[in-house]
């Protein structure tokens, strides 16, 4: 196989959903005000460029973040990567749990429940894991998407202002999850307040695997 000559690439992906137009999700106030404030910190602070940062946010005019798009942009975001990138990934919305839809000896929960992204098109019933599955995305192909297409030496660092966090891109996670490693949720005005230098949190897939780095050097690291 070619070994890739290009220069290496630091790219993000950005989703922010508010649910305005939602007739089944609590709606959210800061998730596009956070968005907004994240792809400036990239830009200043860590030299990510302008048409490497994709945003999709639930308002008129913006690439909206539907099923559709994020798994669209989502597989974007890593395609063709080499060693040395650097992926960033935020999310800001709802998430969910459901119970696996799987033989028991297939589990890869240890608590039996998958994590769930709720986007903007999404419907999620707590009667109802099928339909919430079919219309939202599941921890299992966020995965798929976004952590198993990466090769050894790349970075890719996940920031995600949601519930069951920790979990979402089934990594590993003491409770849950176990064979990956993962950072936990991390507010955006805390991220924003430790930018004195060039650490960032990175979650690096090694020949040995996944393992995670803090985010700051001092004391100041993801809790």
């Amino acid at each position: 196989m070619a070994i890739s000559t290009r220069p290496t690439k630091k790219k993000a992906l950005l989703i922010g959903i508010n649910y305005n137009n939602s007739k089944t999700q609590e709606k959210l106030s800061t998730p596009h005000e956070d968005v907004a404030k994240l792809r400036e910190f990239l830009i200043k602070q860590y030299g990510y460029s302008k048409e490497n940062i994709t945003v999709l946010l639930d308002k008129p005019g913006e690439l909206q973040p539907t099923q559709k798009n994020i798994r669209q942009q989502a597989s974007k975001l890593v395609a063709g990567a080499i060693p040395g990138d650097h992926f960033f990934f935020y999310y800001a919305g709802h998430s969910v749990q459901v119970r696996e839809n799987c033989r028991p000896e297939d589990r890869t929960e240890l608590d039996g429940m998958d994590e769930v992204m709720v986007p903007s098109d999404g419907h999620t019933d707590a009667n109802n894991d099928e339909m919430t599955r079919q219309s939202c995305l599941v921890d299992n192909e966020l995965k798929r998407l976004l952590i198993n297409p990466l090769p050894a030496e790349t970075s890719f660092t996940a920031v995600l202002d949601t519930c069951h966090s920790a979990s979402l891109l089934d990594l590993d996670h003491d409770q849950c999850n176990a064979k990956w490693s993962c950072l936990n949720t991390v507010q955006l005005k805390k991220l924003v307040s430790l930018h004195k230098g060039p650490a960032s949190p990175q979650l690096r897939q090694t020949n040995k695997g996944m393992r995670s780095t803090p985010l700051a050097k001092s004391g100041s690291g993801l809790r």
